[in-house]
């Protein structure tokens, strides 16, 4: 940036070694590039301006502690200020995106209706169900399907053709032949 070509390595130097007005010319050289950079990094996120403004004050904070252990190592200094301020916008990216997200309501009770994955297995059960059925009379199959409707003997009776003493006896003989074809291996 055209304003880190104004900080000199000797008003780092003396910044560094704890003059105060070295010390306060620095940070305000500093600042306006803070500022840029992390008001570009959080532009794109919601609340990112006021975010902005937070991560700037942290960044000079952390210049300002860290700067007497600042070692210069051959480059610049604004490299070593972008790293903390970096690490600072990535501080305050990882806590809008990891926070909270507001619901207009929150549910008093858990949702109770079926899934997918009730779906499948409903399905399923209802698949080996009929893979059962389907081995059965077709006469005791149609009682037990009546029957499994709600449907009463006398009714389910008239409907076949059988009297409702025959359609209890075929659906309990129905009921323990699906039993014992459920267990088989």
């Amino acid at each position: 940036m055209s304003d880190s070509g104004a900080i000199s390595p000797v008003l780092v130097a003396e910044a560094s070694s704890g003059c105060p007005s070295a010390m306060e010319r620095l940070l305000t050289l500093v600042r306006p590039m803070i500022t840029r950079y992390c008001r570009y990094r959080l532009a794109g996120y919601s609340g990112g301006p006021d975010a902005a403004d937070d991560v700037v004050q942290e960044t000079m904070v952390s210049v300002f502690r860290a700067l007497p252990r600042y070692v210069d190592r051959g480059a610049p200094f604004a490299a070593w200020v972008y790293a903390i301020a970096a690490r600072k916008v990535a501080d305050a990216q990882r806590g809008v995106l990891g926070g909270a997200t507001p619901m207009p309501q929150v549910p008093d009770e858990a949702d109770r209706t079926p899934g997918p994955e009730d779906h499948l297995v409903t399905r399923a059960i209802a698949d080996d169900l009929y893979a059962l059925l389907d081995q059965l009379p077709d006469r005791t199959r149609d009682v037990l399907l009546l029957r499994a409707q709600g449907m009463s003997a006398e009714k389910a009776g008239a409907r076949l053709g059988l009297s409702a003493g025959s359609v209890r006896v075929a659906y309990h003989r129905g009921v323990a032949k699906l039993r014992q074809l459920a267990t088989e291996p």
